[in-house]
């Protein structure tokens, strides 16, 4: 497993691991992915402009995110566990890229998102980076290029969006975002 920490201009953080998934379980997970229903609705901005884009995405539930293996995996990792201890999942989406989507640049209200790469394969010049911006959205910060198996933590509020890949790609784009937030008070 290798790790790498990132702190973005508001002092937040962006957690990247990588090999931390094992080939058997990436292909049961890309497996799980391509076969899931997808459905046209997902937006990334509520602007005017934003919300014309629609992305194809499979909203994930309980059973599904059991199913599919991801969660359970990095729950059992010490090192993920310890980001997501006290936590709940909010929800979990599987997004759907094609060269053709633009994306616009979003935060989440809650605590954390966990990102994983799902695609097997990927070439560096099909693009697909996962970009965070200055809170102004004046600077791209950091940009992750998308590693197939890579699992990203970060703050949800770094307000963040992907670079669409290029048409050379000969696959869709697909991210797994899990999103996390507090445990409210008289909450189980």
């Amino acid at each position: 497993m290798r790790y790498k920490e990132y702190t973005v201009s508001s002092g937040k953080k962006v957690r990247v691991y990588d090999d931390i998934i094992p080939l058997l379980l990436r292909e049961k997970i890309y497996s799980f992915i391509v076969n899931s229903h997808f459905k046209l609705g997902w937006l990334d901005s509520i602007t005017e402009k934003g919300s014309q884009h629609k992305y194809l995405h499979s909203f994930y539930n309980e059973q599904d995110s059991i199913q599919c293996g991801l969660l359970p995996y990095l729950m059992e990792n010490d090192s993920v566990a310890a980001h997501l201890k006290s936590l709940k999942i909010t929800h979990s989406v599987i997004n759907l890229s094609v060269p053709s989507d633009t994306h616009f640049a979003h935060s989440h209200g809650e605590k954390l998102v966990v990102l994983y790469y799902a695609n097997l394969e990927w070439q560096q010049h099909w693009h697909g980076e996962t970009l965070f911006y200055s809170e102004d959205l004046g600077e791209i910060e950091l940009a992750l290029p998308y590693t197939p198996g890579r699992v990203v933590i970060f703050d949800a509020d770094i307000p963040h969006s992907m670079r669409p890949q290029s048409i050379s790609a000969d696959h869709y784009r697909f991210t797994y975002a899990t999103v996390f937030d507090e445990v409210k008070d008289g909450a189980s």
